[in-house]
């Protein structure tokens, strides 16, 4: 299970207060959502251990009846990527790397090949670069903190890499908090994200996005009650589209 440090000094970065104490070579964070398949940690410890310009080396997930979990990894956030899945074009075209490049649509993660970001759901990295890094992000509190420090690696020249070799049960979103505040510090962690790695004219122009992703599902969500059809997550989208001006400062 990830911990984090309850100070967070400005412009520095933390380390779980555990890994302070870690003399072992490799250091694997797991969620305490997740189960891991037998010999999961032992592969993936062999794989990264095999391809060292990797730097971060992450599993192939599934779900509890065995289909594919795509969160496992990731392709780093684009401007296209953000549009296409604010106005919904990932979910028309699920399987299109081209409609939906973060998430690397219709790959089953089934071959090892390098990735921009590895899932924190699984992340193995060694003790050494963990802290060369300096662990996350202190201003990352909740989500998007795996991103950030995989592309903090890649700027030092790394590769990240997943095999499916490592795989692990996870279920995901089993401990989150209510769906509101969920959203908003999932937008806070994003919006965080484009302020620290992207610069210039693409910085509002990805805020924008983000703020596209929660307009057209509140509009599509009122649409949907004026026609007498229930949706769970137009309160959600409500109170989020609502407190807009808190996320998109991020954190």
């Amino acid at each position: 299970m990830r911990q984090r440090s309850k100070s967070r000094p400005s412009g520095s970065c933390c380390s779980i207060p555990a890994a302070e104490q870690v003399e072992a070579e490799w250091f694997l964070l797991l969620n305490s959502d997740t189960e891991t398949h037998p010999g999961a940690v032992e592969n993936a410890v062999r794989f990264a251990e095999q391809h060292p310009e990797a730097g971060i080396v992450g599993c192939r997930a599934v779900f509890p009846d065995g289909s594919l979990n795509p969160t496992s990894c990731f392709n780093r956030i684009s401007l296209w990527g953000l549009f296409c899945t604010a106005v919904g074009l990932h979910l028309v075209f699920p399987d299109s790397r081209l409609f939906n490049p973060e998430m690397i649509g219709g790959w089953q993660r089934d071959d090892a090949r390098h990735v921009d970001i590895i899932s924190g759901s699984f992340m193995l990295l060694s003790s050494a670069l963990w802290r060369e890094l300096g662990g996350f992000n202190p201003r990352y509190f909740m989500y998007a903190e795996d991103l950030d420090i995989c592309m903090r690696a890649a700027r030092l020249g790394y590769r990240p890499m997943i095999t499916p070799e490592a795989q692990i049960m996870h279920l995901g979103g089993a401990s989150a908090i209510r769906r509101e505040e969920k959203m908003v510090q999932m937008m806070q962690g994003r919006a965080s994200l484009l302020r620290d790695h992207w610069s210039g004219l693409k910085v509002p122009l990805g805020i924008a996005m983000l703020q596209l992703f929660v307009l057209v599902r509140l509009l599509g969500g009122l649409l949907g009650k004026v026609f007498g059809r229930k949706d769970d997550n137009l309160q959600t989208y409500r109170g989020a589209w609502r407190r807009r001006c808190e996320w998109c400062k991020g954190y």
